[in-house]
């Protein structure tokens, strides 16, 4: 017999044809759908790629403002304590002001409550000068005398005066 008639050769024959048609389309489509596949990882990559150096920047982007806001902080802080000090100087240097005018207001006081009692130790004095001397004169000295040193105060009193 020969190959041509032989029917398993043409079923080999139409099978190994089958198989490369479909081997063809499959390969195509296996092929395209590998090469689309392959486009898909390529972009997701790249969009991977892209997210994380866009990451990377908002990252090092927030590390400076919290190093800026740190930095910020700290030069608040010591403006405050600046402040603080200077608050504080100036308080004890009212406080000390006014220490000190307390102390001259007690010190006018004292001065006029000393002026006033050496006036009325004068003014005592001075009465119980008047007291003592009338009282000697009472003692002393008659009405007639005691008549003509009035009249002869009366008489000098003018002179004084001026």
């Amino acid at each position: 017999m020969s190959l041509f008639h032989d029917t398993n050769t043409w079923v080999l024959l139409g099978f190994l044809i089958f198989v490369g048609f479909i081997y063809k389309r499959a390969a195509n489509i296996v092929t395209t759908k590998l090469d689309e596949r392959a486009d898909n990882i390529r972009k997701q990559i790249e969009e991977a790629r892209t997210l994380r150096e866009e990451a990377q920047a908002m990252l090092a982007q927030y590390q400076r403002q919290q190093r800026d806001a740190e930095k910020a902080a700290a030069e608040l802080v010591s403006e405050a304590k600046v402040q603080a000090e200077h608050i504080l100087k100036q308080a004890q240097i009212d406080a000390e002001a006014a220490a000190e005018r307390q102390k001259k207001m007690a010190e006018a006081r004292i001065a006029q409550m000393e002026a006033h009692a050496v006036t009325e130790i004068r003014a005592v004095a001075a009465e119980v000068a008047v007291q003592a001397t009338r009282s000697l004169i009472e003692q002393k000295v008659d009405a007639k005398k005691a008549g003509d040193i009035l009249a002869d105060s009366i008489e000098k009193l003018p002179s004084r005066i001026n």
